[in-house]
Protein backbone atom coordinates (compact mmCIF):
# COMPACT_ATOMS: atom_id res chain seq x y z
CA UNK A 1 0.00 0.00 0.00
CA UNK A 2 1.54 3.36 -0.66
CA UNK A 3 2.28 5.82 1.73
CA UNK A 4 -0.10 8.45 1.81
CA UNK A 5 1.53 11.36 3.68
CA UNK A 6 4.34 12.99 1.14
CA UNK A 7 7.25 15.25 2.14
CA UNK A 8 6.12 18.95 2.59
CA UNK A 9 8.49 22.04 3.20
CA UNK A 10 8.34 24.27 5.95
CA UNK A 11 9.82 28.02 6.12
CA UNK A 12 13.01 27.46 8.72
CA UNK A 13 12.50 29.54 11.57
CA UNK A 14 15.88 30.92 11.83
CA UNK A 15 16.79 31.58 8.31
CA UNK A 16 13.48 33.37 6.48
CA UNK A 17 13.44 32.10 3.11
CA UNK A 18 15.12 28.63 3.19
CA UNK A 19 12.67 25.85 3.63
CA UNK A 20 13.23 22.54 5.85
CA UNK A 21 12.27 19.40 3.87
CA UNK A 22 9.93 17.15 6.79
CA UNK A 23 7.86 13.82 6.86
CA UNK A 24 5.24 13.33 8.81
CA UNK A 25 2.89 10.34 10.10
CA UNK A 26 -0.11 10.97 11.81
CA UNK A 27 -1.14 7.13 12.32
CA UNK A 28 -3.07 6.57 15.31
CA UNK A 29 -3.73 9.68 17.58
CA UNK A 30 -4.29 7.74 20.50
CA UNK A 31 -2.54 9.28 23.68
CA UNK A 32 -0.84 6.35 24.85
CA UNK A 33 0.94 5.22 21.58
CA UNK A 34 4.37 6.81 21.19
CA UNK A 35 5.26 8.72 17.98
CA UNK A 36 8.79 8.24 16.38
CA UNK A 37 10.97 10.85 15.79
CA UNK A 38 14.14 10.17 13.91
CA UNK A 39 17.39 12.04 13.66
CA UNK A 40 19.35 10.98 10.35
CA UNK A 41 23.08 11.10 10.21
CA UNK A 42 25.85 13.69 8.70
CA UNK A 43 25.16 14.17 5.14
CA UNK A 44 22.32 11.57 5.47
CA UNK A 45 18.89 11.98 4.36
CA UNK A 46 15.25 10.29 4.96
CA UNK A 47 15.67 8.57 1.81
CA UNK A 48 18.37 6.30 3.68
CA UNK A 49 18.06 2.32 4.34
CA UNK A 50 16.61 2.90 7.83
CA UNK A 51 14.45 5.48 7.99
CA UNK A 52 12.56 4.27 4.69
CA UNK A 53 12.22 1.06 6.49
CA UNK A 54 10.63 2.79 9.37
CA UNK A 55 8.29 5.09 7.58
CA UNK A 56 7.04 1.42 5.88
CA UNK A 57 6.96 0.04 9.26
CA UNK A 58 5.42 2.83 10.91
CA UNK A 59 2.39 2.97 7.74
CA UNK A 60 2.02 -0.55 8.33
CA UNK A 61 1.35 -0.24 12.36
CA UNK A 62 -0.53 2.97 11.56
CA UNK A 63 2.26 4.64 14.04
CA UNK A 64 2.86 7.99 13.87
CA UNK A 65 5.89 9.10 12.82
CA UNK A 66 8.10 12.21 11.94
CA UNK A 67 11.37 12.64 10.40
CA UNK A 68 13.18 15.78 7.84
CA UNK A 69 16.25 16.67 6.27
CA UNK A 70 18.69 18.99 7.94
CA UNK A 71 19.76 22.35 5.90
CA UNK A 72 22.00 21.48 3.49
CA UNK A 73 20.60 17.49 3.26
CA UNK A 74 18.51 15.80 1.16
CA UNK A 75 15.79 17.85 -0.10
CA UNK A 76 15.80 20.88 2.30
CA UNK A 77 17.55 23.91 1.09
CA UNK A 78 21.06 25.14 2.03
CA UNK A 79 24.59 24.76 1.16
CA UNK A 80 25.95 21.84 2.91
CA UNK A 81 29.27 23.81 3.02
CA UNK A 82 28.00 26.48 4.57
CA UNK A 83 26.08 24.79 7.51
CA UNK A 84 27.05 23.60 10.66
CA UNK A 85 26.07 21.37 13.82
CA UNK A 86 23.89 24.82 15.60
CA UNK A 87 21.83 25.17 11.89
CA UNK A 88 21.26 21.19 12.01
CA UNK A 89 20.30 20.90 15.87
CA UNK A 90 17.59 24.01 15.71
CA UNK A 91 16.38 22.31 12.30
CA UNK A 92 15.51 19.81 14.68
CA UNK A 93 14.06 21.66 17.11
CA UNK A 94 11.68 23.59 14.99
CA UNK A 95 10.32 20.32 13.31
CA UNK A 96 10.14 18.72 16.82
CA UNK A 97 8.24 21.92 18.29
CA UNK A 98 5.73 22.29 15.23
CA UNK A 99 5.18 18.32 14.39
CA UNK A 100 5.31 16.20 16.98
CA UNK A 101 2.42 15.39 19.35
CA UNK A 102 2.31 13.00 22.59
CA UNK A 103 5.03 11.16 23.63
CA UNK A 104 7.92 10.62 21.54
CA UNK A 105 10.81 7.47 20.88
CA UNK A 106 13.55 9.59 19.88
CA UNK A 107 15.63 7.97 17.35
CA UNK A 108 19.02 9.17 16.44
CA UNK A 109 21.35 7.65 13.51
CA UNK A 110 24.88 8.64 14.08
CA UNK A 111 25.30 12.33 14.13
CA UNK A 112 21.68 11.71 14.48
CA UNK A 113 22.38 10.30 17.94
CA UNK A 114 24.57 13.25 19.28
CA UNK A 115 21.47 15.48 17.92
CA UNK A 116 19.21 13.39 20.06
CA UNK A 117 21.47 13.24 22.98
CA UNK A 118 21.25 17.57 22.89
CA UNK A 119 17.34 16.90 22.22
CA UNK A 120 17.00 14.95 25.29
CA UNK A 121 18.58 17.59 27.49
CA UNK A 122 15.85 20.03 27.01
CA UNK A 123 13.50 19.97 30.03
CA UNK A 124 10.81 21.65 28.56
CA UNK A 125 9.85 18.26 26.64
CA UNK A 126 11.54 15.58 29.07
CA UNK A 127 8.34 14.69 30.36
CA UNK A 128 7.14 13.56 26.73
CA UNK A 129 10.06 11.45 26.18
CA UNK A 130 9.03 7.56 26.56
CA UNK A 131 12.33 6.09 25.36
CA UNK A 132 15.26 6.69 22.85
CA UNK A 133 17.49 4.25 20.58
CA UNK A 134 21.05 5.73 19.59
CA UNK A 135 22.22 3.70 16.59
CA UNK A 136 26.05 3.71 16.62
CA UNK A 137 25.99 7.49 17.90
CA UNK A 138 28.56 9.66 17.13
CA UNK A 139 28.65 12.48 19.85
CA UNK A 140 31.16 15.46 19.74
CA UNK A 141 33.06 13.34 16.68
CA UNK A 142 34.57 16.25 15.36
CA UNK A 143 36.26 16.80 18.54
CA UNK A 144 36.99 13.15 19.88
CA UNK A 145 36.97 11.20 16.63
CA UNK A 146 39.04 13.13 14.13
CA UNK A 147 43.17 13.33 14.91
CA UNK A 148 45.47 16.21 15.20
CA UNK A 149 46.30 15.69 11.87
CA UNK A 150 42.64 15.97 9.98
CA UNK A 151 41.74 18.19 12.37
CA UNK A 152 45.05 20.60 11.02
CA UNK A 153 44.21 19.85 7.22
CA UNK A 154 40.77 21.13 7.39
CA UNK A 155 41.98 24.50 9.35
CA UNK A 156 44.67 24.70 6.31
CA UNK A 157 42.32 23.54 3.19
CA UNK A 158 39.02 24.71 4.94
CA UNK A 159 37.39 21.88 3.70
CA UNK A 160 38.27 18.11 3.42
CA UNK A 161 36.57 15.00 1.94
CA UNK A 162 38.14 13.02 4.72
CA UNK A 163 37.88 9.65 2.70
CA UNK A 164 39.65 10.52 -0.52
CA UNK A 165 43.34 9.06 -1.85
CA UNK A 166 43.88 5.91 0.77
CA UNK A 167 40.99 6.67 3.34
CA UNK A 168 38.57 6.62 0.27
CA UNK A 169 35.47 4.43 0.43
CA UNK A 170 32.98 3.44 -1.48
CA UNK A 171 29.90 4.21 0.18
CA UNK A 172 30.61 7.79 0.58
CA UNK A 173 29.82 10.98 -1.69
CA UNK A 174 32.76 12.97 -2.86
CA UNK A 175 30.54 16.00 -1.95
CA UNK A 176 30.65 14.82 1.80
CA UNK A 177 32.99 17.43 3.44
CA UNK A 178 34.11 18.07 7.06
CA UNK A 179 34.99 21.94 6.66
CA UNK A 180 36.50 24.83 9.10
CA UNK A 181 32.98 26.23 9.88
CA UNK A 182 31.64 22.11 11.20
CA UNK A 183 34.83 22.53 13.46
CA UNK A 184 34.32 25.88 15.27
CA UNK A 185 30.69 25.18 15.80
CA UNK A 186 31.02 21.68 17.05
CA UNK A 187 31.87 22.66 20.97
CA UNK A 188 29.03 24.75 21.09
CA UNK A 189 26.29 21.12 20.84
CA UNK A 190 29.08 19.27 23.23
CA UNK A 191 27.66 16.72 25.65
CA UNK A 192 30.84 14.58 26.23
CA UNK A 193 32.13 16.94 28.96
CA UNK A 194 29.71 16.36 31.23
CA UNK A 195 27.14 13.44 32.26
CA UNK A 196 23.39 13.90 31.30
CA UNK A 197 20.90 12.83 33.55
CA UNK A 198 18.49 10.06 31.28
CA UNK A 199 15.18 11.36 31.00
CA UNK A 200 13.93 8.08 29.82
CA UNK A 201 15.43 4.77 29.06
CA UNK A 202 18.06 5.18 26.64
CA UNK A 203 19.05 2.33 24.23
CA UNK A 204 22.36 2.20 22.13
CA UNK A 205 22.39 -0.21 19.01
CA UNK A 206 26.18 -0.30 17.88
CA UNK A 207 27.67 -2.86 15.65
CA UNK A 208 30.93 -4.32 16.62
CA UNK A 209 32.26 -4.27 12.67
CA UNK A 210 31.70 -0.32 12.70
CA UNK A 211 35.03 1.88 11.42
CA UNK A 212 33.38 4.55 11.05
CA UNK A 213 32.32 5.31 15.19
CA UNK A 214 34.43 2.62 17.01
CA UNK A 215 32.01 0.82 19.32
CA UNK A 216 34.01 2.32 22.44
CA UNK A 217 32.94 5.65 21.05
CA UNK A 218 29.38 4.43 21.14
CA UNK A 219 30.14 2.68 24.60
CA UNK A 220 31.11 6.32 25.74
CA UNK A 221 27.70 7.66 24.40
CA UNK A 222 25.67 5.22 26.60
CA UNK A 223 27.90 5.39 29.70
CA UNK A 224 27.56 9.61 29.79
CA UNK A 225 23.83 9.17 30.80
CA UNK A 226 23.44 8.71 34.17
CA UNK A 227 20.19 7.17 36.43
CA UNK A 228 19.90 5.34 32.55
CA UNK A 229 17.47 1.94 32.70
CA UNK A 230 18.18 0.92 29.22
CA UNK A 231 20.64 -1.15 27.73
CA UNK A 232 24.15 -1.21 25.13
CA UNK A 233 23.51 -3.80 22.78
CA UNK A 234 26.46 -4.44 20.83
CA UNK A 235 25.74 -5.70 17.28
CA UNK A 236 28.21 -9.05 15.74
CA UNK A 237 28.73 -7.86 12.73
CA UNK A 238 26.81 -5.10 12.63
CA UNK A 239 28.52 -2.12 10.57
CA UNK A 240 28.37 1.54 10.79
CA UNK A 241 25.29 1.55 8.41
CA UNK A 242 23.51 -1.13 10.73
CA UNK A 243 20.98 -1.89 7.77
CA UNK A 244 20.96 -5.42 7.47
CA UNK A 245 17.53 -6.79 7.51
CA UNK A 246 18.15 -8.44 11.03
CA UNK A 247 19.80 -4.61 12.31
CA UNK A 248 16.37 -3.27 10.65
CA UNK A 249 14.03 -6.55 12.26
CA UNK A 250 16.13 -5.58 15.90
CA UNK A 251 15.40 -2.11 15.67
CA UNK A 252 11.34 -2.10 14.52
CA UNK A 253 11.32 -5.24 17.60
CA UNK A 254 13.15 -2.85 19.61
CA UNK A 255 10.41 0.10 19.26
CA UNK A 256 7.57 -2.19 19.74
CA UNK A 257 9.12 -3.59 23.18
CA UNK A 258 9.54 0.29 24.19
CA UNK A 259 5.90 1.04 23.19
Amino acid sequence: MPIESKTRKIESATRKGEMINYLRLEGDSADHIPEIFYLCGFYSNIQGGKIQHLIEWAHQQNRALTCFDYRGHGESDGDFTKSYFTQWFNDALQIFETFTKNNQIIIGSSMGGWMAMNLLKQAKWQSRFQASILLAPAPDFMTELLDDEMRARIRTEKKINPYEGEWQKEEFDPNYVFTELMLDDAPNLAVLHEKIKAPCPIHVLQGDADTIVPPDHGRLAFDNFTDNSGDFHLIKGGDHSLNRPEDLNLLTQMIERLS
